[in-house]
């Protein structure tokens, strides 16, 4: 009996740290490698940061709604879908554009999820693990794929049991990846995950920003993605 497919996102975030080409090179890259769609993280600089003291870093990371729509498009015309994640309202016109929709870990709550109207076949919604199963149920989810996310940077307990059970109540679930390498993202499309969503960077040493340590780069991509395919076969 074949397995469905896990659905393989590029997480590019703000690895492009505001440069455009730089973008559009990653989402060509991640094409090559075998992601399903690609998804950048769009805000402002106060949306973005967890302290005071980080606002001055993401300013330099900033891409405009303008570009953001020219990412849109450009996904469009190179043929993989190209998504986002909402961190301030000023880019709230972008979820009328795209096919897929993701609702950050910040935003897991039952009160967002109905007002935003996103419950869909086509949502991904970041699940703390920290929440608690009565929390989880309490959020009324009914359509949409929940991702398992340990929100540390990098992540280091990977708490796959709750995964696990989450797979007994849930049709759909999947994983959000913050660890180093591709090891758990693969673990967890053993475990059944549908969704991988996965950070991505052209190199772990492009720049000291955070993310890119984390990230899978162009080679560990390709390989979590050719999994993704022995995967269906087995």
């Amino acid at each position: 009996m074949t397995q469905e497919k896990p659905f393989i996102i590029a997480e590019i975030g703000n690895n492009h740290e505001g440069n455009l080409k730089i973008a559009k090179k990653m989402i060509i890259i991640a094409r090559n490698c075998g992601a399903d769609a690609v998804k950048l993280q769009a805000g402002n600089a106060q949306g973005f940061a967890r302290t005071k003291r980080d606002i001055k870093k993401y300013e330099k990371f900033i891409l405009s709604m303008k570009e953001h729509k020219e990412l849109f498009y450009f996904g469009e015309q190179i043929e993989i879908p190209v998504f986002f994640s909402i961190w301030s309202r000023e880019y709230e016109d972008l979820l009328g554009l795209e096919k897929y929709h993701k609702i950050p870990a910040r935003h897991c709550t039952k009160k967002f999820i109905e007002q935003s109207g996103l419950d869909s076949d086509h949502t991904f919604i970041s699940v703390p693990y920290m929440m608690g199963f009565k929390e989880i149920e309490m959020l009324g989810i009914k359509k949409s794929t929940m991702l398992h996310c340990v929100n540390e940077y990098p992540a280091q307990l990977p708490m796959f049991n709750k995964m696990m059970q989450m797979k007994r109540l849930y049709k759909k679930i999947g994983f959000s990846d913050h660890f180093i390498g591709v090891s758990k993202s693969i673990e967890a499309m053993i475990i059944g995950a549908t969704v991988i969503e996965k950070h991505f960077t052209l190199d772990h040493n492009y720049s000291k920003f955070r993310d890119h340590e984390l990230s899978a780069d162009p080679k560990e991509l390709e390989e979590m993605c050719k999994f993704s395919l022995q995967w269906t076969k087995l």
